[in-house]
């Protein structure tokens, strides 16, 4: 028995199954085993050897069958016969138990990868058929380590294997025992061990057990039990020593079987909050879309065309067509007040510091702002101011979250621009009559820093065909990133003047389509809004 287990520890297959405290050992098993074959053959062998050729040429040259010679040669040649037949049989063993565990190293890999539903019991049926037991039950620790249960058998009825559950505080247990101490422990005589439960006996009906802890990184998973009921023949420490062995084995394939359970748990979980974050996102795009323009303005003498495209399924950005009075007549705009001077027309467009859902949600609050502001106020810079007060008092003195936004107003009966811009990237307007690009320049500092900022406003004259091109910096960092452009502000300046010829709408829609192919996520989100004046 020692020399086919010292055979199995030095080979290949044995060596790449043990667990890695076991490595030490194996290296001196092998070569212990070495050295031993070395002094066998330097010592009993060859005298044996040397025995056998005399008794050989003895039993070859004697005549007399009676005689001493003969008879002492034909004693030898009936021990040799027994021992290599003895060898034989040995060997076949040894080859069988190697066989039998690469069976388990097969059926180990594969429980590894969790693939098969019946892996615990292809292993508890490798046990059985290495070390020759007659069953194998596994027992499972419950999570909360008050119970051993049951959970895999080979050769064991499914009516008993479900009645096999050992309380922790049931009265004195070996099977408890071996969990706690990690020892394993042989059972030939039920009489000698009190804590042998005669009920786990009578159920069994065996009288030999041998009891194996499941542990791993200190870590108790369970036990593995076996037993000859049917041989009626004792285990032995050497028994013992394999059993032990193929539960360090099985040990590793728990814990790999538990971490796989929690991450496929986890990623369930993982998938309902996906779901569910999709679905509030959906209503979220549902609800931000809703304070956007839904539909071009109807203004008078202005054209105009926007798009926007968040980095994530809901982004920062926000613009709008304002059309209000500016005396605050009830029931204006309507469609009889096209031609009236009281009637002005504008444009807003801001970008709130963030991505995803804080920036959706402080975008929306800076966009009611403005919608709440414009019914008490019409100068750009006042409705800054009054819009910064207000968020600032609702997001806190602590918060980090700020906005830009740029807000301007056509006054056609005195042909101005008039603007007011809150830290803003700088829109380009572009005259009709010299081609030459004008920034309209920050008036004030970003929206939600300092309660006390202040804002003033600017003038430009406008005249027909002028236009103006306002966007926020996801579209800069675009054309500087995909279109490799040293400066992304030159960019659309030249896009400006070499696309004049061509309507607003035409414009937009170019700018959307080379910049909308590329965006990935996480990156910023892009604007962009051009008006022309008819």
């Amino acid at each position: 028995m020692k020399s086919y287990f010292s055979r199995f520890l030095s080979s290949r297959a044995g060596y790449s199954l043990l667990p890695g405290w076991f490595d030490g050992f194996a290296k001196k098993s092998q070569a212990a085993t070495k050295l031993s074959t070395i002094s066998s053959l330097g010592k009993g062998w060859i005298f044996l050897l040397f025995i056998w050729i005399i008794s050989f040429y003895t039993l070859s040259v004697s005549i007399m069958a009676t005689s001493f010679y003969f008879q002492i040669a034909l004693v030898v040649q009936a021990i040799a016969f027994f021992l290599l037949v003895q060898k034989l049989l040995k060997f076949k063993y040894e080859i069988s138990f190697l066989r039998e565990f690469q069976h388990l190293s097969q059926t180990l890999d594969e429980l590894r990868k969790l693939h098969s539903k019946n892996a615990f019991e292809e292993i508890l049926k490798a046990v059985v058929q290495i070390i020759g037991f007659d069953r194998a039950i596994l027992f499972r620790l419950e999570s909360d380590a008050s119970v051993l249960t049951a959970v895999h058998s080979y050769n064991l009825a499914p009516e008993i294997q479900k009645q096999l559950v050992i309380p922790r505080n049931s009265g004195p247990s070996i099977a408890w025992r071996v969990v706690e101490e990690g020892l394993p422990v042989l059972v030939n005589s039920p009489s000698q061990h009190p804590e042998v439960n005669p009920r786990f006996m009578e159920m069994l009906q065996s009288s030999a057990l041998a009891l194996a802890p499941i542990t791993r990184d200190g870590l108790s998973w369970g036990l593995l039990v076996v037993d000859r009921h049917l041989r009626r023949l004792p285990i032995t420490d050497e028994d013992l020593l394999q059993l032990q062995v193929l539960a360090d084995q099985i040990s590793i394939t728990l814990q790999n079987y538990a971490l796989n359970e929690e991450l496929s748990k986890r990623a369930e979980q993982l998938e309902l909050q996906s779901a569910r974050i999709n679905q509030e996102l959906a209503i979220a795009k549902v609800v931000q879309e809703g304070v956007l323009p839904r539909s071009k303005p109807d203004f008078v003498g202005i054209r105009t065309a926007a798009f926007m495209r968040p980095a994530r399924i809901i982004g920062g950005d926000f613009f709008d067509f304002l059309d209000i009075c500016k005396e605050r007549k009830a029931g204006c705009p309507e469609k009889q007040c096209l031609v009236c001077e009281d009637r002005i027309q504008g444009v807003l467009i801001g970008d709130v510091c963030g991505k995803g859902i804080p920036g959706a949600m402080v975008m929306a609050m800076v966009k009611s702002l403005f919608h709440e502001k414009i019914l008490l106020f019409s100068d750009p810079a006042e409705l800054l101011t009054q819009v910064n007060i207000s968020l600032k008092s609702y997001l806190g003195a602590e918060t980090r979250f700020f906005s830009s936004a740029f807000i301007g107003f056509f006054d056609k009966s005195r042909s101005i621009f008039r603007y007011a811009n809150a830290g803003h990237d700088f829109p380009l307007f572009l005259s009709s009559l010299t081609k030459e690009i004008l920034p309209l320049p920050s008036t004030g500092t970003l929206l939600g820093i300092f309660k006390e900022s202040t804002f003033t406003n600017n003038e430009i004259q406008i005249s027909k065909g002028d236009r103006i091109f306002l966007y926020t910096d996801g579209i800069v960092d675009y054309f500087e990133h995909y279109k490799n452009e040293i400066d992304g502000l030159d960019y659309l300046k030249r896009f400006m003047l070499e696309n004049f010829s061509k309507p607003v709408e035409e414009n937009v829609e170019i700018l959307k389509r080379e910049t909308t192919s590329k965006l990935n996520e996480g990156e910023d989100d892009i604007t962009a809004m051009m008006v022309s004046i008819d």
